[in-house]
């Protein structure tokens, strides 16, 4: 669970939420703070899991019915809670089974979260980041796992199933949808005879039920000429010709295939069926992620049908909202010192998304759905196999050698940023995983690795990736700049020097993924 408390959320924290004398909470200490973060995270991702629940389309909660949302998330918040966090081991703030934090729970989601995600969460039909290639991946990706398990659907022995819509969501992800002139290629080395013979063999027996559903889709594969003709209509200029109906449907149907790779945890992989629930649950995302142009995009939304459209953010912004960051930095003289543009900065965070939802998407695969993950690792082999050695292929899967930083560990909270800044001896540091110099080091060592483009939209700079890295994830408080020009010129120095030592150490792989690329760059540059 992230535990950022000096975020630009918690900098306006009270002027984007009214002020309620009776909120038990209204004291901000820390408590508060990550009791707050906590209830936050788990209502966000509670929402799309309660659409689910409700079979309709994500749209805005009502304030009439955010007591039912509430009521929903108290009484799954322990099941959400580790779903969320893909652990046991991580103890909540609350106990649900003491009726005074089920009541704080809700208090905390109804006068506080609710009326924020309302306010701040829907996505913009109008504005440019909606056709940004780095935005609508780690939107699609994150859909994804949103949807990945239905838990409000278990059978015996409590197992979790994928939700109805997860292989659609997979499929568009795997062949990704936004780059049409790779798709087609993508295709063929996904759902290649050998992948879903493989697929077909390992794991769970289908039933003959199952078996006569996918029948049709085993048999046009097997044939290459209907394989080839069916293929054709993913190709850039097929797909251009298409509609959103029309896409919609091939990918459903390359779905069915998507079943076979995710059978260990279908009940029956014919619940996908024709895909009208599928497209019924999903249709104001369709609208959104299927068009291939920013026209064809302003098209669609301009329809009478789509003047309400809605959709949330499948991306929790809470913490690095990059319009607020901006309101705030341009208060302060000291900021304006820094070179920097506000379309980069969010393009920045879009790609630290972007890289980060990637390899989120691999390693929630991984487990039961090797094919998946086995894919989308070689879809980036340069960076993640032969660059990094974060996995290595044996026995027909690849295995996990490096653990791979996710983006709850990036925490720049005052006191972590003060740490950073200090001095230290050589290698000390970067042989502390936990701490945030490392994290930004590895961060930006994945951003070259997997988004081949960053280093060329960032002028090959290192000092400029330092400097959008800080400015996007803080910290940050109302009426004050935490940090100075001064402290990033003393992070830029402190990596300046890291990367000269680095020069001279023997063993370079005990900092491949901290320092080893990032001189390649500086050495480009």
């Amino acid at each position: 669970m992230q535990s950022r408390l000096d975020t630009v959320f918690w900098a306006y924290f009270d002027e984007y939420l009214k002020k309620d004398s009776s909120f038990s909470l209204r004291k901000l200490t820390i408590d508060n703070k990550q009791k707050i973060n906590e209830v936050y995270e788990i209502a966000y991702f509670a929402i799309f899991q309660y659409k689910l629940w409700k079979n309709k389309p994500i749209s805005t909660i009502n304030p009439e019915y955010y007591n039912q949302f509430a009521d929903y998330l108290t009484v799954n918040y322990e099941n959400l809670f580790q779903q969320k966090n893909n652990s046991n081991i991580k103890l909540s703030k609350f106990n649900t089974k003491d009726e005074k934090d089920i009541q704080l729970i809700k208090e905390i989601t109804t006068k506080l979260i609710l009326v924020h995600i309302n306010k701040t969460s829907w996505i913009e039909k109008n504005e440019n980041y909606i056709n940004n290639y780095y935005w609508l991946f780690s939107s699609l990706t994150s859909l994804s796992l949103r949807f990945q398990y239905d838990l409000n659907f278990k059978k015996e022995n409590n197992i979790k199933y994928h939700s109805v819509v997860y292989p659609f969501l997979t499929t568009c992800v795997m062949i990704d949808i936004f780059d049409t002139k790779n798709m087609i290629n993508k295709i063929k080395k996904i759902f290649s005879k050998e992948n879903l013979a493989f697929a077909f063999k390992s794991g769970r027996s289908l039933s003959q039920e199952e078996k006569k559903w996918i029948l049709p889709q085993l048999i046009n594969i097997k044939k290459d000429e209907d394989w080839n003709l069916f293929l054709i209509n993913f190709s850039k200029e097929k797909w251009e010709l298409h509609d959103v109906n029309k896409r919609f449907k091939l990918i459903h149907d390359l779905s069915r295939l998507t079943t076979i790779f995710l059978k260990e945890e279908i009940y029956n992989i014919s619940f996908i069926a024709d895909g009208d629930e599928v497209y019924e649950k999903l249709e104001n995302y369709l609208k959104l992620f299927l068009p291939i142009s920013k026209e064809e995009r302003s098209v669609i939304f301009k329809k009478d049908e789509n003047e309400n459209w809605q959709a949330l953010f499948p991306i929790n912004y809470k913490d690095y909202n990059f319009k607020w960051t901006l309101s705030h930095i341009s208060k302060f003289k000291d900021y304006k010192k820094l070179k920097y543009k506000e379309d980069k900065l969010a393009e920045f965070i879009w790609r630290v998304r972007y890289i980060f939802d990637y390899i989120d998407f691999i390693m929630k695969n991984k487990s039961k759905n090797e094919v998946i993950s086995t894919e989308m690792i070689n879809f980036k082999y340069i960076g993640l196999v032969e660059t990094l050695k974060m996995f290595e292929f044996n026995k027909n899967k690849y295995k996990v050698l490096i653990k791979p930083l996710t983006f709850s560990e990036i925490n720049l909270d005052h006191k972590y940023f003060e740490r950073a800044i200090q001095k230290s001896q050589r290698f000390e540091e970067l042989a502390d995983r936990a701490l945030q110099i490392t994290i930004m080091l590895r961060t930006i060592t994945l951003l070259i690795c997997i988004d081949y483009k960053a280093p060329k939209a960032f002028n090959y700079s290192i000092s400029e990736i330092i400097i959008y890295y800080l400015l996007s994830f803080g910290p940050y408080k109302k009426n004050m700049n935490l940090f100075q020009s001064k402290d990033i010129e003393q992070i830029e120095s402190k990596v300046a020097k890291l990367l000269i030592q680095y020069k001279k150490l023997k063993n370079k792989n005990l900092v491949l993924d901290t320092l080893g690329v990032i001189n390649k760059l500086q050495n480009f540059s």
